[in-house]
């Protein structure tokens, strides 16, 4: 049976020295898959109520974004209201010059509030044409603001035929790949993908994948790049980001006997499914919702690791990372345990999201049934209701034992000098929203101090930020780029190779100052070079090919 929300907290068993607060249960919330929140610290949820909804047709449910707010500023929520209804089966979503942008396949929605009521009166149409999976887990869903000013999503695996609407003519097969966004152009294009459900971006702009059986996979190129050459058979560009295969699971909750009933079936061949290794339980057969911890409340030691929901088994599990040659090393970071684990079966980590507050949020759906009814047998589904749990719901944070919450100025009502200082802040989500924030509003003010910050801050992410919302202000001048390629850290190198690639060809200062990099000590900056330097006059790029070659052809 399921429990309460007051029940399910003392079920949980986190790491020590963190604790894990309830900060929102129904009736405030039902079914949530993902959430953001926005720059006035007001939280916007999905809710799918319609997973599974095949396996019951009778059930009248639709999908719908609630509107989550703390009006006393405890850091709980205290106000629910409903932002959109009638929604099909929305699994993603960003916030994007105040309204929302939406993965419901099959399309991708911009909804905004234009009254000032709470809710959605206005509602268009950006792209069509995306499909959905079977089972109703890889449909779009973690959107991400990008160092490029663009908005980056996962497509999962449903494919598509995606174009504007009205567009027919302009169809573009999707594949498993991922959709970049550029906004207010509303022009698109596609670049490396291969996840399923969960895609996270890093401080210095690396992305991560995973999928059912694999928690964590790096995306080491945009394949952009690779489409250069027509007789290159490029290695696919989602890589395990695991040193090894992945382990056992630490779970604590009793086996569901819906779980052994399937594996058994299988391994007697009386239906068909994957075996798992004969074992109902303990492996990963449900990653999802890979996060890179980019928050300010934690320990600076858990900073960079990845955190991976695993409803299957009702538990999160975390990864250490380290570098290892143009790659990651991730190895799992808490011994014999996971970071976090429950004695209730319905507890579904599927999503997390970074708060104001440098906490991280994890989206619990709460659900009896967290595999495609699609896949299971039928003697399965008699015993249970498929959509049990669709009107229930958790949302958590955790934060160390010690944290006090903080006082919190929201970024919308920042000036446009106050948000480039946020450009230095040790939360990534401020760096993020006020990055964001700039491009929406571009003021012409903005770039001197943007500019200023970029020669005296002592923050590599700072200047990291400041090229980047240069760029996305249309400011970014030759100087800029070669002060980046002259940073002593090497991530802010590597985005200013990415940055110097449309103005080399007027520049032959900066194209040499480019091509010099085949010496850099770090090796990430040259593998950016090596895909950059087709941007490069056509003796330079040859030359500089062939010494990348000559130095890191075994890698």
């Amino acid at each position: 049976e399921p429990l309460e929300p007051a029940e399910s907290l003392p079920a949980l068993a986190p790491a020590a020295g963190f604790r894990w607060e309830l900060v929102a249960a129904e009736p405030l919330v039902r079914d949530p898959v993902s959430l953001e929140f926005d720059e006035h610290g007001v939280a916007y949820v999905l809710e799918l109520p319609t997973y599974n909804r095949h396996a019951k047709p009778e059930a009248q449910v639709r999908g719908s974004i609630r509107r989550l707010e703390d009006v006393d500023g405890d850091g709980r929520f205290d106000r629910s209201t409903h932002f959109a209804d009638d929604l099909n089966y929305p699994t993603g979503l960003l916030c994007y010059d105040g309204g929302l942008i939406v993965g419901d396949v099959p399309d991708l929605l911009l909804l905004r509030d234009t009254t000032g009521d709470g809710r959605a009166d206005h509602r268009e149409v950006l792209l069509t044409g995306f499909r959905g999976d079977m089972a109703g887990e890889g449909h779009l869903n973690s959107f991400r603001w990008g160092l490029d000013n663009r908005i980056h999503i996962s497509s999962g695996i449903g494919g598509g035929d995606i174009h504007r609407p009205g567009d027919d003519g302009g169809k573009v097969a999707l594949g498993i790949r991922r959709v970049v966004l550029l906004m207010p152009a509303r022009s698109f294009e596609l670049a490396s993908g291969g996840g399923q459900f969960g895609m996270a971006r890093d401080d210095w702009g690396r992305f991560y994948v995973c999928d059912n059986s694999r928690p964590a996979l790096t995306l080491m190129y945009d394949d952009r790049y690779v489409a250069r050459n027509p007789w290159m058979s490029a290695p696919p560009a989602a890589q395990s980001a695991l040193a090894g295969a992945p382990g056992r699971l630490h779970r604590i909750s009793p086996l569901e006997p819906w779980r052994v009933m399937r594996t058994r079936m299988r391994m007697d061949g009386e239906f068909a499914g994957p075996t798992e290794g004969g074992v109902p339980s303990g492996l990963f057969t449900a990653a999802t919702g890979i996060t890179v911890y980019r928050g300010d409340a934690w320990p600076a030691s858990h900073r960079g690791n990845l955190l991976v929901g695993e409803p299957a088994n009702n538990l999160v599990h975390r990864l250490r990372v380290a570098p290892q040659g143009v790659g990651v090393a991730a190895a799992p970071a808490d011994e014999g345990r996971e970071f976090a684990a429950s004695r209730d079966t319905w507890h579904r980590p599927v999503q997390f999201a970074h708060g104001p507050d440098g906490a991280l949020y994890v989206v619990d759906m709460y659900r009896e049934l967290i595999e495609g009814a699609a896949f299971l047998p039928p003697e399965v589904l008699q015993q249970m209701d498929p959509l049990a749990g669709c009107e229930r719901g958790r949302i958590y944070r955790i934060v160390p034992t010690d944290f006090v919450q903080p006082p919190l100025q929201p970024l919308g009502a920042m000036s446009t000098s106050q948000l480039v200082a946020q450009l230095t802040h040790p939360n990534g989500w401020r760096r993020d929203t006020a990055s964001r924030l700039l491009y929406e509003r571009q003021d012409a003010a903005a770039a001197p101090l943007v500019r200023d910050l970029l020669a005296t801050t002592d923050q590599p992410l700072g200047r990291l930020h400041a090229l980047a919302v240069l760029a996305g202000l249309d400011a970014l001048a030759e100087t800029d780029v070669a002060r980046g390629l002259a940073d002593e850290h090497p991530g802010v190198r590597a985005h200013a190779v990415r940055l110097a690639e449309p103005l080399v060809a007027g520049s032959s200062a900066l194209a040499d100052r480019l091509a010099a990099l085949v010496d850099d000590p770090a090796a990430e900056v040259r593998y950016q070079l090596a895909f950059s330097s087709w941007a490069l006059p056509r003796a330079l790029r040859d030359s500089t090919l062939v010494a990348l070659l000559r130095r890191d052809g075994a890698d």
